[in-house]
């Protein structure tokens, strides 16, 4: 009898959930979002740096993403302080199109955060050390964190979300990433620039960029001309033209969940840079509503805010995973 009325009632909040998706979305749509939610999107094998603490740890290890250009390369340091100070392992990975993960057509959160779910189940954190992972993502990494959580929240005891909202922001082939990914492409295909060191193609990033950082981060997405005898000096180490095809499609600002259908209710903390945009307090409503158990950290800093305030930025999720663990 308790089974019997246990499975009726599971099938009269199915029938609530569905007629909610026909009310919010139009009857009879139930594929507003896709395949977002789905678990078979294909998925590549991603690179990754582990950062083993000195000692067997049964602790929850961290998994660490970085954003748009970036690599495993970028949470180095900030991985190694992390895993002595938490006493546990971190990984750092590299997401697909970047670093020395595969490149594939497709670049959008659900297949992000299907090759991070990948991941975390081969690993099998779990089984081995009985315990979730800690998800922490900046940027792209930071929503494709989020993604993961909404979609498989299983795999995660906790999100820590850097400098990044879980809504759409307007953009298109204008915005600042897409001239980034243009300039690149000259520096990597027009051969009437004649550009022959790093130090030229900085100066021919000056145009768009006025952040020294900043260009020397998109300059670490060169390496040197495999053929000698091309007037070209530089090839890309990303797929351009597929990150570009992205952009200007609004795969890395936009957002394709809503939270009428999902949301998750593990802890995700917020850490924001105070001069940035991306989690302004106009936000905070959709965080909430994607996900209730939040909390909202700030550090003095820009969007970049790991690499500004490397220190700081490890205190805080310290305090926070702790807090978070604490029994």
């Amino acid at each position: 009898m308790i089974r019997t009325n246990h499975l009726a009632s599971k099938r009269a909040f199915a029938a609530k959930f569905v007629e909610r998706r026909r009310y919010f979305y139009g009857e009879g749509d139930l594929n507003w979002m896709g395949d977002a939610l789905s678990d078979n999107i294909k998925s590549v094998k991603l690179a990754f740096d582990k950062y083993q603490y000195k000692e067997e740890s049964k602790l929850p290890p961290i998994v660490m993403l970085h954003g748009l250009f970036g690599n495993k390369g970028n949470n180095r340091s900030v991985g190694r302080k992390l895993s002595q100070e938490l006493k546990r392992d971190v990984y750092c990975l590299d997401l697909r199109n970047h670093g020395d993960s595969p490149h594939i057509a497709r670049h959008d959160y659900p297949s992000l955060a299907q090759d991070v779910e990948r991941f975390i189940e081969n690993e099998e954190f779990y089984k081995k050390q009985n315990k979730l992972c800690v998800l922490i993502g900046h940027s792209m990494g930071a929503k494709t964190a989020m993604a993961v959580l909404l979609r498989k929240e299983k795999l995660v005891s906790m999100g820590v979300i850097v400098d990044n909202s879980p809504v759409s922001f307007a953009s298109a082939s204008g915005s600042i990433f897409g001239q980034y990914v243009r300039k690149l492409l000259d520096i990597t295909e027009n051969k009437s620039l004649g550009i022959q060191s790093l130090r030229e193609a900085d100066e021919y990033l000056k145009s768009i960029e006025a952040n020294e950082f900043t260009r020397k981060f998109l300059l670490t997405n060169l390496k040197r001309s495999k053929n000698s005898s091309s007037s070209i000096a530089y090839e890309s180490k990303v797929p351009l033209r597929i990150l570009g095809k992205a952009i200007d499609n609004g795969h890395i600002a936009g957002w394709p969940y809503d939270s009428r259908a999902v949301r998750s209710t593990k802890p995700a903390v917020f850490i924001r840079g105070s001069r940035s945009k991306y989690v302004a307090d106009e936000y905070l409503r959709d965080v909430g509503m994607f996900f209730p158990n939040f909390r909202l950290d700030e550090i003095d800093a820009g969007h970049w805010v790991i690499s500004e305030k490397p220190t700081e930025f490890v205190a805080r999720v310290k305090h926070w995973v702790e807090w978070f663990e604490e029994p």
